[in-house]
């Protein structure tokens, strides 16, 4: 399955007829994917009815067809991958991030090894609505002493380099709270961001990579993907947005 795919799914206990396009996230066993589906505000809703009737059975017969998508740059071609994704945007990112991770930092003579993820969520409870679909830091880092539930440090990247030689690190912004802090994974693990909007341009620039091949993906709100290929163009990156338009 390529980087960001997605699958048009059917649930018939929710509608008989009815296909809806979702991005898969490949899990971080890499033995399975996962959907992170966000239910939408109004009751008449496929995504609505989907969560309704999800919290009310302990399992549900799905269809799929797919996997489908191919994102246009090959980020193996490059030295650095800067994924920035706004609220449940970062479901196709975060597939990529798995997939990256599985496949080790040397794999297929790969160049990029260094990769930054920018998310941006409204609310704190909002980093964890993929919990369950995110690598745990233990297994990225076991080196570690067992005791340890935090390896990152306030308003510092979260850095994961349990891949070989690839070196993952997370900014997360939650434009809601007026002061960083932290929100606890449901294995304690602690997650550290920042309050306030993530500025774009302190993350996108040439003069943080100089001499460096980058290339940009997005996905999230129109607003922030057209700030972050604007970005991506003035410092010369290749870009890859992600549209979410059903």
């Amino acid at each position: 399955m390529h980087p960001c795919s997605y699958f048009w799914v059917r649930v018939p206990t929710v509608s008989g007829v009815q296909w809806h396009p979702f991005s898969a996230i490949v899990m971080p066993s890499g033995d399975s994917f996962g959907f992170c589906i966000r239910a939408g505000s109004s009751a008449s809703s496929f995504t609505r009815q989907l969560y309704e009737v999800g919290v009310s059975t302990h399992s549900l017969a799905v269809n799929l067809c797919g996997p489908y998508g191919r994102i246009s740059v090959d980020v193996d071609d490059y030295d650095v991958v800067l994924l920035v994704a706004g609220g449940v945007g970062v479901t196709p990112l975060l597939s990529a991030v798995n997939q990256r991770r599985l496949m080790g930092g040397g794999s297929r003579g790969s160049k990029s090894t260094e990769w930054h993820v920018l998310w941006s969520v409204r609310s704190r409870e909002d980093l964890l609505m993929a919990d369950p679909l995110m690598a745990t830091q233990a297994a990225s880092h076991p080196q570690q002493q067992r005791g340890a539930t935090s390896v990152q440090e306030p308003y510092q990247e979260l850095s994961d380099s349990g891949a070989g030689s690839l070196s993952v690190s997370w900014t997360m912004h939650c434009s809601a709270e007026k002061e960083g802090g932290v929100v606890t994974r449901g294995n304690g693990e602690e997650l550290h961001y920042r309050g306030g909007m993530a500025v774009l341009e302190e993350h996108i620039n040439s003069s943080r990579f100089m001499g460096r091949r980058v290339a940009v993906l997005a996905c999230g709100p129109p607003t922030m993907v057209v700030e972050a290929q604007s970005l991506a163009r003035q410092s010369g990156f290749d870009f890859h947005k992600e549209v979410f338009n059903w």
